[in-house]
């Protein structure tokens, strides 16, 4: 009965296809099921049980870092906007800036440069890299320059973003994996104090009535934490700790992915349609902090 009801909810051949966490939540499903129930609610149950899965694994993977500002100040130091803004700042970059943002010549540099162009570009930090790549192009003989070696340490930023977002796109489909391991990984983890001891001992309670849910859990807590702690580096670790080297693989990127994920965002073109053909808000005045409502 159980095969026949998956065929006929999935189609001949389908089950191995489907992601583990979905066979396992199946076959809780027919196990629940008496013996006289008809085809027709096991397959509205298998269904069910494949429709739920499919949405909240869509809703992990499209919970991405709210926005490029926010995902820059998560995986790139403070002191490496402070550089960046003292670079951009110079006279012959804030030139080229407003150039290619068709800002006024009048319009002075604000204090915080990178804020303005964080705000001019979406998707992720590969977004901010390709501009600042786009005005080092513009950089003449002579002229103060971005350094390569301030734009590498942006692109450090970008690895650990990406390293992030591999992770939570592989939420659920680790944790129907990680069940039988949860103890273990969250005890390597307790080694390098990644997870705080009240929520490690929550976690442990918690994987004793429903593994899965804890593991689950446990990967969304590792997505909370700085990446100063490095919580990916650590859980990768603590994988082949247990002989998961395939989950740890699945969450690598190389300085070439880096590099790739750079050529998908065009060049470092700025996301607005229409150049900024007055110029920006006027920057803070130094006395109160605050931004006069006029524009130069």
């Amino acid at each position: 009965m159980g095969t026949q009801a998956i065929n006929q909810a999935h189609g001949d051949n389908q089950l191995e296809r489907l992601p583990t966490a979905v066979t396992q939540e199946i076959a809780g499903v027919l196990r629940q099921i008496p013996a006289n129930t008809g085809d027709t609610n096991v397959t509205f149950n298998l269904q069910l049980v494949y429709h739920n899965n499919n949405s909240e694994k869509a809703s992990m993977t499209h919970m991405k870092e709210n926005n490029v500002t926010t995902s820059f100040h998560k995986h790139v130091p403070p002191s490496v906007k402070k550089r960046l803004n003292e670079t951009l700042s110079q006279n012959d970059v804030w030139d080229q800036v407003k150039k290619m943002y068709d800002i006024s010549d009048e319009t002075p540099c604000p204090p915080d440069v990178v804020s303005f162009l964080l705000s001019e570009v979406e998707g992720s930090i590969a977004s901010f890299i390709s501009v600042l790549l786009k005005l080092k192009e513009r950089h003449r003989e002579g002229q103060q320059d971005i350094p390569q070696d301030l734009i590498n340490e942006v692109k450090e930023g970008l690895l650990s973003e990406m390293e992030y977002n591999k992770l939570r796109e592989k939420v659920i489909e680790f944790a129907a994996e990680l069940s039988i391991y949860i103890e273990r990984i969250l005890d390597y983890l307790y080694q390098f104090s990644v997870i705080p001891d009240e929520e490690t001992t929550k976690l442990k309670n918690d994987a004793k009535r429903n593994p899965q849910d804890a593991c689950r859990d446990l990967l969304k807590a590792l997505l909370a934490i700085s990446p100063k702690k490095e919580p990916i580096k650590h859980l990768k670790a603590a994988f082949r700790d247990s002989g998961l080297w395939h989950l740890a693989d699945e969450l690598e990127v190389s300085y070439q992915d880096v590099e790739d994920e750079l050529q998908k965002h065009g060049g470092g073109r700025p996301t607005c349609e229409e150049p900024l053909a007055i110029g920006m808000a006027a920057p803070p005045t130094p006395a109160t902090g605050e931004t006069p409502t006029g524009e130069h």
